[in-house]
């Protein structure tokens, strides 16, 4: 039987951060690594790479690469 704390803390628990992303495609790669210049490590996995829309850095190292393309969701 659930408790009365049990119950309050599954009320209490966080909610999953849903912050805005940009999917990117890669058009060469299944799944590789990709680094900023400051260093920020982003992983394709199935072709796909999202990236925060409030990484400014990120998205332009995504739009700039020959190998990605933005997709509309």
């Amino acid at each position: 039987m659930a408790t009365k704390k049990a119950a309050e803390a599954a009320q209490e628990a966080p909610v999953a951060d849903e912050t805005p992303q940009v999917l990117y495609r890669d058009a060469v790669f299944r799944s590789r690594s990709i680094f900023t210049p400051s260093g920020a490590q982003f992983d394709v996995v199935n072709f796909e790479v999202r990236v925060p829309t409030s990484d400014d850095e990120a998205l332009a190292t995504f739009d700039e690469h020959p190998d990605f393309q933005r997709v509309q969701e």
